[in-house]
């Protein structure tokens, strides 16, 4: 009897060691993939604020409308908001609270954006 409880008693310790290697591999694997998305979400906001640069300065130059006969204050409107639909998606992508951030754009002056336009709440 005491033979089996010994037995028992070391299968279950090698049990709950291998789970306890588990959970630290699966632990390790996401803490890489979290560096990893932090570290992409950085080169895409370098990447959006090159973007906005070059459309500020291309903005003033600009000749060229759209087919439907938009004017320049709603091409950007349209932008504004593609950008909070984009905001809002990286934002529920990247959330680990249970509540979804919300994307706030202040008002422009002049047309001219700048990424302090654009606030995340």
């Amino acid at each position: 009897r005491r033979e089996r409880n010994k037995i028992a008693a070391a299968k279950c310790r090698n049990k709950k060691k291998e789970k306890t290697e588990g959970l630290q591999k699966e632990s390790e694997k996401l803490e890489s993939v979290n560096a990893d998305l932090k570290a992409q979400i950085e080169e895409l906001k370098q990447q959006k604020q090159q973007l906005v640069y070059m459309l500020n300065l291309h903005r003033p130059t600009c000749i060229v409308r759209a087919q439907n006969g938009q004017t320049p204050e709603d091409e950007r409107k349209l932008f504004i908001q593609h950008i909070q639909e984009s905001t809002l998606q990286l934002h529920s992508l990247t959330s680990t609270s249970s509540s979804l951030s919300t994307a706030t754009v202040a008002p422009l002056d002049g047309g001219v954006l700048t990424l302090d336009d654009i606030q995340c709440l």
